[in-house]
């Protein structure tokens, strides 16, 4: 296994299990499960393609189907993870909840499409996942654009809601540009889609982390009422 590749793996790891701890300091497990999921997801995800690369190799059918699996499903928590959050963002805001729920569902609906399509038209790893994960990526990127909008419509100002935003979009975007380039790329060129998808998605971990680990943690409500006597 390459020196780089056990870097990135561990690298990875790193982030994602800081942003675990991070959620959980910060109290804020409930109200982003979906993240929490995603980053233990993540953390089994890397230990899990590292063991199946160390044993079987990179060119097995066992870390093919892995690769697939974790692709498609990490995508399918990103995509409800940004739901739950507009669901969030519209709670202050009911008269514009229905269309924004509304315009959510037609885009994931719209994104599946495009799944579907891909699955159709393509064969093997090589030739599905990375239009798979383009596809994907780009409707997530729509969603995070209605995401938005729902925050600019809100009248509250949430940092840490803003900042779990942000780092969907960076990473999102670097996806898209990535995947995109890569079907086109030559075989000489194809580290320069690999960096931005790494980058964008290393860039993301680190917004997050600082997003938890710098927001306040909630007071006990047994310490409040014992200073308080």
């Amino acid at each position: 296994m390459p020196i780089g590749l056990w870097l990135l793996s561990f690298v990875s790891f790193c982030l994602e299990a800081a942003v675990t701890a991070g959620i959980i300091r910060a109290k804020q497990y409930r109200r982003f499960a979906v993240l929490l999921a995603l980053s233990i997801f993540a953390m089994f995800g890397v230990v899990s393609s590292v063991l199946v690369i160390m044993n079987l190799g990179v060119a097995s059918p066992t870390y093919s189907v892995l690769y697939s699996a974790y692709d498609v499903i990490s995508h399918g928590l990103i995509i409800v993870l940004i739901l739950s959050l507009i669901e969030q963002s519209t709670t202050a805001a009911r008269n514009s909840s229905r269309f924004m729920v509304f315009l959510a569902g037609a885009v994931v609906l719209g994104g599946f499409g495009f799944l579907a399509v891909s699955l159709l038209y393509h064969f093997g790893i090589v030739q599905w996942t990375t239009p798979v994960s383009r596809d994907l990526s780009f409707c997530e990127e729509i969603l995070n654009f209605v995401l938005w909008g729902a925050l600019v419509r809100s009248r509250r100002r949430d940092s840490l809601l803003l900042l779990v935003t942000a780092g969907i979009g960076l990473q999102v975007t670097g996806e898209v540009i990535g995947h995109t380039i890569r079907l086109y790329a030559s075989q000489e060129l194809l580290w320069l889609p690999d960096l931005i998808v790494l980058g964008s998605e290393l860039l993301c971990g680190l917004i997050w982390n600082y997003a938890f680990w710098t927001a306040p943690v909630p007071a006990r409500v047994g310490s409040e009422n014992a200073g308080a006597t």
